[in-house]
């Protein structure tokens, strides 16, 4: 009968906590589908500034912004037909071998908000995890860390990872903004043919 009992409270604590997750529509208040203009404002406000060597009219880098009390390398937000569809956060670690905690505390941050995610990694030999040799195996192509929040009935996703260059990149993207802009980016590359 205990055992029982503990399986309904941990269900009844899953499902709490599933009902409770914020909604994957929007990230730094701005929401999925917010005009060019207005976003770029937005992000102003909040101490951003605009890289305009890097920006392009679809996609814009910032300096200066925070996540929580994150503060990023950079921000790049994306837009399809003048909605804004993504936002990539990147941030590093103060020093490399401090990769993987820092990649896991913003999880755990994010899954403060969001639940649990979804967590992938992935080695190639000789690398194994616990080895000690995690970030090296990252930084030369030979594991991949991964962690994705996409539940049922969520307009977006989001993906955690880490690249060859050690910097942890927190994406958010809206669903349908996403295959718009992907099935325009296909058409423009067949064009070129």
């Amino acid at each position: 009968m205990k055992k029982i009992s503990l399986i309904v409270l941990l269900f009844i604590a899953a499902k709490t906590n599933a009902q409770t997750a914020k909604p994957i529509d929007s990230f730094l208040g701005i929401k999925f589908g917010t005009p060019t203009a207005q976003v770029l404002a937005t992000l102003k406000a909040k101490g951003g500034i605009v890289d305009k060597e890097n920006s392009k009219p679809n996609g814009y880098f910032f300096d200066n912004l925070s996540l929580g009390h994150r503060k990023s390398i950079f921000v790049i937000v994306k837009f399809v037909d003048d909605k804004l569809y993504e936002g990539d956060f990147y941030f590093e670690a103060e020093l490399k071998p401090k990769t993987i905690e820092y990649y896991d505390e913003l999880m755990a941050d994010v899954e403060e908000v969001y639940g649990k995610g979804r967590s992938f990694k992935t080695f190639k030999q000789p690398y194994e995890a616990g080895d000690g040799f995690e970030v090296q195996a990252i930084t030369t192509g030979n594991a991949e860390f991964t962690t994705y929040w996409d539940t049922e009935g969520n307009p977006g996703v989001i993906n955690e990872r880490i690249n060859s260059k050690a910097q942890i990149i927190l994406t958010y993207q809206d669903r349908e903004l996403v295959k718009i802009a992907v099935d325009k980016q296909k058409t423009k590359e067949k064009a070129d043919f």
